[in-house]
């Protein structure tokens, strides 16, 4: 099964996206940059989605992306619901972007999963 890390602060989101993607993949949360980092560092994910704002309201993933995008190889997913942010993510090195709520639809879509 292939696995995705969501960096996502809101519980009640990135529950409904475990929910949502579980009987596909093997989902691991992380609610906090740090938790991010830490999962990232030990673990080779396929996916890995990450919010804008971890936790809040203010753009602060973005050193977070630059890091992942040099040591994941695999697609990295802006998931903000603002799309401003998605883009300023995707300039700082993800490579797609789609609002949270959307993720499972992109996923099948783009990955078939």
């Amino acid at each position: 099964m292939k696995t995705i890390l969501i960096v996502e602060d809101n519980q009640a989101i990135l529950g409904a996206l475990i929910r949502a993607l579980s009987s596909r993949l093997s989902v691991i949360p992380a609610l906090t940059i740090a938790e991010a980092e830490r999962c990232a560092g030990d673990n080779c994910y396929d996916f890995i989605a990450v919010d804008g704002c971890v936790p809040g309201d203010e753009l602060n993933t973005e050193p977070l992306v630059r890091w992942l995008k040099q040591h994941h190889g695999g697609p990295t997913i802006a998931i903000s619901s603002d799309k401003e942010k998605n883009e300023k993510l995707v300039a700082a090195g993800c490579t797609h972007a789609c609002h949270k709520t959307d993720l499972p639809r992109f996923l099948r879509s783009e990955f078939g999963v």
